[in-house]
């Protein structure tokens, strides 16, 4: 008797579902959308306190969903191309100090195994050392350039010790060949030690 009322509670819930499918879905998109600062903060207090478990739980489950973790996200951009394009453009032009230098490192892993260790935050400082001069006509300006006082093609580093701002005119000049004027690069950084001024010599 039990099991034959359990079987038809489930049939009249299942056709419940069915008739109000509709109100269900906006109902529980609502729920959704109203408790989701709340359900976000539970996931990053777990994440804070177990995060060790659930690096490990995830990089087990992307190895065994790699194939479809592809092809959901093959998908997905499709869908969303238009999005991504303009998240991507606008991303691209509010860091456009990390993109160059990302595709700096890049160059040099493709063309040697040098040391390639510049960052964006020794780029800033490097700037600010040489008060946002360039360090071979001594303009002062907003845009400066990395140049490598080495070139990256003849086997220099991407690393802050061969690396001098310089703006557009003189990096073109300078192209491949040696420094326009004798200088004395940044050696020392504030993440090493107590940096010093630079000056042209």
């Amino acid at each position: 008797m039990a099991y034959a009322t359990k079987e038809k509670e489930q049939a009249y819930q299942r056709a419940y579902r069915a008739k109000h499918r509709e109100r269900l879905i906006a109902r529980m998109k609502e729920r959704y959308r109203r408790d989701r600062e709340e359900r976000l903060a539970k996931q990053r207090a777990y994440y804070a306190a177990n995060r060790e478990r659930a690096l490990t739980r995830n990089r087990i489950y992307a190895a065994q969903h790699r194939e479809q973790a592809a092809l959901y996200k093959k998908q997905y951009n499709l869908l969303h191309m238009e999005h991504i394009k303009v998240r991507n453009k606008a991303y691209q032009a509010a860091n456009r100090e990390i993109n160059r230098n990302k595709h700096m490192r890049r160059r040099v892993r493709k063309i040697h195994n040098g040391r390639n260790d510049f960052s964006t935050a020794q780029w800033k400082e490097l700037k600010a050392l040489w008060g946002y001069r360039c360090a071979y006509c001594g303009k002062k300006t907003i845009i400066l350039t990395q140049d490598h006082v080495t070139p990256i093609s003849q086997g220099g580093e991407h690393t802050a010790s061969n690396i001098v701002p310089a703006c557009g005119p003189c990096n073109s000049t300078k192209h491949t060949g040696k420094p326009l004027v004798p200088i004395q690069p940044v050696l020392l950084t504030l993440a090493d030690a107590k940096p010093y001024l630079p000056r042209r010599t």
